[in-house]
């Protein structure tokens, strides 16, 4: 419903149906849906011209998709899930430039890229893997896909447990 109110430039209709995604995004713990609630917020507050709202709605959908990022299990696409999410960080660079502010649209590109490269980056470094390294990693990601397979046939939602993908997905990296 927001993105047809911008779409016919009614961004006081859209501003109203992005809070209630937001909320039901938040209810269900669907943090892909607050990130498409926080993007379509931020394009309506321009509409209406409040740069400074639309450019900290801009901030919050990128702290959303560095936080989704690591939920996207290694191996299923998280490469591809990042430049899906490219939106969010072209219009908070966009946004900083034309209020001058080089240094925030700098930030938002350098970290757009760092969780591009990071995924392609740690892509390379498992193919360089020497034999034993391999085996270990695949053990590894297998025991993490069977307990998530688990944890997804009790679980109504994947969202419904990110609390613990989030620590695991960091050791991941670290790894």
């Amino acid at each position: 419903e927001g993105r047809i109110a911008l779409a016919e430039r009614d961004p006081r209709h859209a501003l109203a149906a992005f809070a209630e995604e937001r909320r039901t995004a938040i209810a269900v713990a669907s943090l892909e849906s607050e990130w498409r609630a926080a993007v379509g917020t931020g394009e309506a507050l321009e509409m209406l011209g409040d740069q400074t709202a639309a450019l900290e709605a801009y901030r919050r959908a990128e702290e959303l998709v560095r936080v989704v990022t690591l939920l996207v299990p290694f191996g299923e696409g998280r490469g591809v899930f990042v430049g899906e999410r490219a939106r969010s960080a072209r219009l908070a660079i966009d946004l900083s430039l034309r209020l001058g502010h080089a240094a925030d649209a700098l930030a938002f590109a350098r970290a757009s890229r760092a969780r591009l490269l990071s995924s392609l980056s740690r892509a390379a470094r498992v193919e360089a893997f020497d034999p034993a390294a391999r085996s270990r990693w695949e053990k590894t990601v297998g025991a993490y896909r069977s307990a998530r397979a688990a944890l997804e046939a009790e679980t109504p939602s994947p969202d419904a447990f990110y609390r613990w993908e989030v620590p695991f997905a960091r050791a991941l990296e670290r790894s």
